[in-house]
Formats: structure tokens, C-alpha cells, sequence
């Protein structure tokens, strides 16, 4: 369900006077409000509380382009989110979007103000990746690779709302999809230089998982128009405009994942030839580094596997997609 922040805040934008609030209604057990600053323009999330609510420890009080504070009313106090960047105006209403979600299942305001700081953390690594003048070379590679594959799934008759509710790469988790309980981690690389790149312990980790694939892209980079990443953001709109629930699930994550309509020229002229898809199960024996191989207080390792290690462990698309099918 979309509660339509972006909305509210569009139709707050021509008050350029006084400070503007709308309490969403759909909401009744919390007092949330969308609220935009008519002279300084900033826009905000509101929760109002009494003063004797108890709030959960919160460290996070300012990331990239966000502040929050807690603001004391006349008889209540106020948890206020603020975008301090109107770049980040989108991303924003993403994340308020799933602040109310979360929130909408909550009972009490203590309950509310705990998922917020939940969501907010998840968040704000989010936020600090975010590059306002466009994905870099290698974050086009990698999101080229992971829309690749879910092109796969949908041209697999995997249902479009699952395959995209299963695209887990623009939340930043460990694994790119996570499907009917298999983990699939999309890596993308260069055909001169095949190696698999891990950005951290976890990621090829199948713990909770009843099995984990890597799905590696091999690929060429040249001048050109044919396969970029554009035309896959394209063809995969296509794909999902038949519902407009789809085709906006598919551009918020697209708008998460750094991808937007603006930098559309920093990207025609990238083209991909896909050289190999080479896929392998990560199983007992697979090269790579796990909590569970790793010395207490170690985190945060980062590594590259050599393809030509892998080979013993190299499975068909049809064995990964019949794990995956429904």
C-alpha cells in the first residue's frame, strides 16, 4: 500500500509561508504526519507523542542529506525526520513510505517510534552510498547484472510480483535475491578479468538459506547502444507496466538501487556484451570465507574468488532455476 507522501508534500510545495502538516489518516493508532517548512522549504516526517513515553536508545541522529530530532510541543514532543538535501527528495519519500508501513502494524507509539529507528538503520547506509552525479562504472555493472537476471526470472515464468519482491540488492542485504528460501548472489564482471568480488562475510553465508548460488555475468564493455543499462531499465519497464502496483515497486527499487531518469545520458553510450553466465553452487567446500571459518571480532572482509577454483562447483541454469520455481 502506498500512502502517497509524495503527494501531500507536492501539494504543501506552494505555501511559502507558514510551516504545513497533514496527519495520515490511514494510520489512527499513531499521530504520523507529512509536513513541508513553507520558508525553508524542507520537508519531514512527524510523530507526536506524550511526555511520558518512553523512547528506544537512538544513536542515529543526522546521516547524508537527513536530520532528526526530538521536538518539544505544548503538552507532547514531536520525533521529527527532516531532508536537509531536496536532492534526496526521492529516496526520502521511499524511505517515509516504509517508515508508515512498518508502523501501520504497530499497537502503541513506543511500538511506532522502535520501527522507525529500525527502518531508519536499514536506511541510512542507503543514503550515504547515494551518488548524486550517478552510478559510478562498477555500480552500472552491478546493477546491470542484477536487472539481468531478473529479466531471467520473469522470461522463466516466475510470477512478476515475486520475482520482484524477491530483488533484495537495492536494500543493500547480503544476498541480491532471495527466493522460495534459495539465496542467489548476482555478480558481475569483466570476461579479461573473471573473479568473483565479496564485499563482506556474509554474503556468500547460506545460513537460513536451503541453498545459495553465485550468478556470475561475464561480460565485454565497448562504445555503444545496443545492451546497456538503459535499455534493461527500459525492457524491464515494459515487462511490469501492465500494473501500475508492479510498475511502481520496480522504479522505487530502481531508485533505491542509485538509478535515475536524470543521469539517462551518463549511460547510453556504455554497452555490455554478455561473453558467459556461469553459475555455482556454494556449498561445503566452495573457496570462500564465513563467520563461521573466521576469528571472533573479525568483520567486514572483503575478498576476490578466482573463477578457476570454481569449477568443480559449476551447476546448469536449468538446476538453479528448478530450485527457484514454484
Amino acid at each position: 500500500m502506498s500512502y502517497g507522501v509524495d503527494l501531500i508534500w507536492d501539494s504543501q510545495a506552494g505555501d511559502k509561508q507558514r510551516f504545513v502538516k497533514v496527519r495520515i489518516d490511514e494510520i489512527p493508532a499513531i499521530q504520523c504526519f507529512v509536513a513541508t517548512n513553507g520558508i525553508t522549504r524542507n520537508r519531514s516526517f512527524l510523530i507526536d507523542f506524550s511526555a511520558e513515553t518512553v523512547l528506544p536508545e537512538f544513536r542515529i541522529q543526522r546521516f547524508r542529506g537527513v536530520e532528526i530530532q526530538i521536538l518539544p510541543l505544548a503538552d507532547l514532543r514531536e520525533l521529527a525526520i527532516i531532508l536537509m538535501e531536496d536532492s534526496l527528495s526521492g529516496v526520502f519519500c521511499l524511505l517515509t513510505e516504509d517508515i508508515l508501513k512498518e508502523i501501520a502494524e504497530c499497537a502503541t507509539v513506543t511500538e511506532a517510534i522502535a520501527a522507525t529507528f529500525r527502518v531508519i538503520s536499514s536506511w541510512k547506509r542507503m543514503f550515504e552510498n547515494l551518488n548524486l552525479k550517478g552510478l559510478s562504472a562498477e555500480q552500472q555493472k552491478g546493477l546491470f547484472g542484477e536487472l539481468y537476471f531478473l529479466k531471467q526470472l520473469t522470461q522463466q515464468g516466475v510470477d512478476y510480483q515475486v520475482a520482484l519482491d524477491s530483488w533484495n540488492g537495492p536494500d543493500a542485504l547480503n544476498q541480491d535475491y532471495i527466493i522460495n528460501g534459495t539465496g542467489v548472489e548476482v555478480k558481475t564482471t569483466a570476461a579479461n578479468h573473471p573473479f568473483v568480488q565479496v564485499s563482506n562475510e556474509l554474503q556468500l553465508s547460506a545460513q537460513n538459506l536451503s541453498k545459495l548460488f553465485i550468478y556470475l555475468v561475464v561480460i565485454d564493455e565497448r562504445k555503444g547502444h545496443l545492451l546497456t543499462l538503459n535499455s534493461l531499465v527500459c525492457e524491464l519497464r515494459r515487462v511490469f507496466e501492465s500494473s501500475d502496483e508492479l510498475a511502481d515497486m520496480y522504479n522505487d527499487k530502481l531508485l533505491k538501487a542509485g538509478y535515475e531518469d536524470e543521469h539517462y545520458r551518463q549511460y547510453e553510450n556504455r554497452e555490455y556484451h554478455i561473453r558467459d553466465i556461469k553459475i555455482y553452487s556454494v556449498i561445503e567446500g566452495f573457496p570462500c570465507i564465513t563467520p563461521r571459518i573466521i576469528p571472533e571480532g573479525v568483520h567486514h572482509v572483503t575478498y576476490q574468488i578466482d573463477t578457476s577454483a570454481c569449477a568443480d562447483f559449476k551447476v546448469s541454469p536449468e538446476e538453479l532455476f528448478a530450485e527457484i520455481s514454484y
